[in-house]
């Protein structure tokens, strides 16, 4: 992965990957509650 300099990038990087987290995160969730069912 390229670290740029531009604190934008940095920015929409680390919101992307928030994002991927949250989802997995919420994908598991499911997948949990719907095994517990």
């Amino acid at each position: 992965m390229v670290a740029k300099t531009n604190p934008g990038y940095a920015l929409i990087s680390l919101l992307g990957l928030r994002q991927v987290v949250i989802f997995s995160y919420s994908k598991i969730y499911m997948q949990g509650t719907s095994l517990t069912q």
